[in-house]
């Protein structure tokens, strides 16, 4: 049960702010006791799992380039005539720039609003949630919805390296984990991030998905440290158009095991 409360349902919370702090109130609340020493005996376990959930991401795509698992940053299979068509390359203009970082603030705005009605889930779901409904209704003009990819392509390719030099360098505690960590800790980790990212895989498989890039979005990147680990995992297996589908498993699957942890520590602590 112990491990079971400070080691797997950390490191698949959904991070740090929307993942482990929440979670050690939750904790705090139902055993009586700080919520502050609880969190410094979280931290450890998430910070290890989102070093071995980079490390692993890597290893499995470079592994699996010529295996039929591997979509090369597809996440559907198609074929026949459900074969999806690629987008054709938009001209970089300036002013689709402002026009796509605009489209992009509009829909932050509105996840912000449904969070502020139901704060229960977080802003950055709702947001996903409304992206996706736009799409599938087609509510979104096509002008503005290629600046909107335009914008999104100029802030992959030019600040992925500095959000995770800056992300590394505020949320990475080395000398924390090195303090508390021991092989106990260490492979019961392990277990967890190799035991999500295999079911993540094989399910992916049966719902007819790319079993190597269903297990790095809906795998990996739940045992990272929120949005700037999901970042690093993508980023490690060079799957950065996938940032939408792992942001919405790493939101709402949190959400989730903060509802299980609930659980758990309210009825066997």
């Amino acid at each position: 049960m112990h491990t079971s409360l400070y080691i797997s349902f950390p490191v698949m919370a959904g991070g740090v702010g929307a993942g482990i702090v929440p979670l050690s109130t939750i904790y705090g609340s139902a055993l009586g006791v700080p919520a502050g020493p609880i969190l410094s005996q979280l931290f450890p376990a998430l910070v290890l799992s989102n070093l071995l959930a980079i490390i692993g991401a890597g290893l499995l795509v470079k592994n699996t380039e010529q295996s039929a698992w591997n979509g090369h940053g597809d996440l559907l299979k198609t074929t026949g005539e459900m074969k999806a068509t690629k987008a054709q390359p938009v001209k970089i203009e300036f002013e689709r720039l402002l026009v796509g970082m605009m489209v992009a603030m509009a829909f932050y705005l509105i996840g912000l609003m449904l969070h502020h009605l139901l704060p229960s889930s977080n802003a950055f779901a709702f947001l996903i949630l409304v992206a996706i409904v736009a799409k599938a209704s087609n509510l979104v003009p096509t002008y503005y919805e290629q600046s909107a990819v335009l914008f999104g392509q100029l802030i992959v390719q030019t600040m992925t390296k500095a959000l995770l030099a800056g992300g590394g360098l505020a949320l990475l505690d080395l000398s924390a984990l090195l303090e508390t960590l021991t092989w106990q800790l260490a492979i019961c980790v392990i277990v967890s991030v190799v035991t999500i990212a295999l079911v993540a895989g094989y399910l992916g498989k049966v719902f007819g998905l790319y079993p190597v890039e269903s297990a790095v979005t809906a795998g990996l990147v739940n045992n990272s440290m929120g949005g700037t680990g999901n970042v690093a995992v993508l980023s490690a297996a060079n799957r950065m158009n996938l940032i939408a589908f792992a942001q919405m498993g790493n939101r709402i699957g949190g959400a989730i095991v903060l509802v299980i942890a609930g659980f758990f520590v309210t009825v066997f602590a």
